[in-house]
């Protein structure tokens, strides 16, 4: 993709984002939608299932959180050196954040194994839902390095404009998981019922094959990046720059997923049904954030390559734009989950039971208020990562959430239960959006640029 012929760097800005966009939306729709099956067959199993797998959520993020915040260096550097038109380094980037993550990876899975007894205890849940999250989180763990090749695909390919490639790649994975997911969970075709072992071992199995054909499309030479293999050995000042952006993304990432994780014992204080409504309410909210979430994907890499071609005020202009957009489109969204809230959860609780109904209906009804929130959240904090500037966005990330949802969940939870927390998770998202918005329009943005223009450094970038 030779500069001239970049749409990033010259078509319009919001048909641009939509049209990056969408593959990212689609990948995240499949994956949340096999999120949502995966919790419709657990549900089957009963309520400590669910409430097993629930409970997991953020223990897994706060593993991968960390490998997800390199792969972000990885996804700014080369945006910003494909709009310099600088392939040979954008392509050495590719090969060094695969190497250092997966090396991350390793560490993880071992610690993860490791220590999850330790981290499921001090949750403080019922003995069989402990024994049945140990399972489950063990067997997640062993897949773990197959899921950081794949993730860091879809980010490198990303960060190069090629948002298709990488959600064909997610079809494929994720249709497998569909597939393999009641045949382990449930011992069909003669094979032995797994549980909820079962439904890890699904994702460990598909995201390996995943991983297999993303090094094969990422060495082959057919897409925009054609790293070598040579590119794999460290280099200092790659490593460096990777390490920049990407310490304050993993911190964003990782101290996010300690705050979850702090979230689930206070709600676990209130019993198996809250701790089940609030995991269902989160796998439902995770459905209606997609939009924002690819809207902020495409916002990094068109700030990045913009950015990295010295039109810096197109790149700011873009990080707007694409607030605007995830405004409206979660706000309409929100009006619909308001409305059909009911009707919603109750497809999820297997046994009808009133009291998850009833916690599950209001969560969702008091979240609704701030899905355009998180919108303008998710796409600002995309916006400051295409600049390098990681900084910022793990910066509001830790605000909304430690500073605001913990402690206010602990306080509110102490007068009105269930309700308390769901109000918490609402008014941390409504302020963090607010926050990032004003530094966006007020503060400076000063990144970590790779490229060395005078242009970015003239405009304070």
């Amino acid at each position: 993709m030779r500069q001239n012929d970049n749409v990033l760097l010259k078509g319009p800005i919001h048909t641009t984002l939509l049209v990056l966009a969408w593959p990212v939306i689609a990948s995240n729709l499949m994956q949340t939608s096999f999120n949502l099956i995966d919790m419709f067959w657990v549900g089957r199993l009963g309520p400590d299932s669910v409430a097993a797998v629930s409970m997991t959520f953020p223990i897994v993020f706060l593993m991968i959180s960390v490998l997800a915040g390199f792969t972000v260096a990885g996804t700014t550097m080369i945006a910003q050196y494909i709009g310099a038109n600088n392939h040979s380094e954008a392509n050495k980037v590719a090969g060094q954040t695969l190497t250092f993550t997966v090396i991350l990876t390793v560490i993880f899975t071992i610690i993860g194994i490791l220590i999850t007894p330790f981290l499921i205890g001090k949750i403080g849940v019922e003995p069989q839902v402990a024994e049945l999250a140990i399972q489950y989180l063990q067997t997640y763990f062993l897949g773990l390095v197959f899921m950081s090749i794949f993730y860091v695909y879809q980010s490198l390919m990303r960060g190069a404009g090629d948002t298709r490639t990488p959600m064909k790649l997610a079809f494929f994975s994720i249709g497998l998981n569909i597939i393999l997911d009641p045949i382990l969970i449930f011992g069909w075709f003669g094979l032995p019922a797994l549980g909820v072992t079962g439904a890890a071992l699904a994702t460990v199995i598909a995201k390996a094959l995943g991983a297999a054909v993303a090094l094969y499309l990422l060495f082959s030479g057919t897409t925009i990046l054609k790293p070598k293999w040579q590119t794999m050995f460290p280099q200092k000042k790659l490593v460096k720059d990777i390490i920049i952006i990407g310490v304050p993304a993993a911190l964003e990432q990782s101290t996010r997923a300690l705050g979850l994780t702090f979230m689930m014992s206070t709600v676990a204080q209130l019993g198996t049904a809250t701790l089940a409504a609030y995991g269902l309410g989160n796998r439902i909210n995770a459905f209606v954030f997609l939009p924002s979430l690819g809207l902020a994907q495409a916002t990094t890499a068109m700030v990045g390559q913009n950015l990295g071609a010295g039109l810096t005020d197109r790149a700011k202009k873009t990080g707007y734009i694409s607030a605007l957009m995830s405004m409206i489109i979660l706000s309409l969204i929100g009006v619909f989950v308001y409305i059909f809230a009911e009707p919603i959860i109750s497809l999820f609780v297997v046994d009808q039971s009133q009291e998850v109904i009833s916690l599950g209906v209001e969560y969702l009804r008091i979240a609704a208020f701030a899905y355009g929130f998180i919108g303008v959240l998710n796409t600002i904090n995309g916006a400051f990562r295409g600049t390098g500037q990681t900084l910022a966005a793990m910066s509001f990330s830790i605000i909304s959430l430690w500073l605001i949802r913990v402690p206010l969940a602990r306080a509110l939870s102490l007068e009105w239960g269930a309700t308390g927390i769901w109000w918490a998770v609402a008014l941390s998202n409504i302020i963090g959006a607010i926050l990032a918005l004003a530094w966006y329009t007020f503060g400076k943005w000063k990144g970590h640029i790779v490229t060395k223009q005078e242009t970015l450094e003239g405009n304070g970038y």
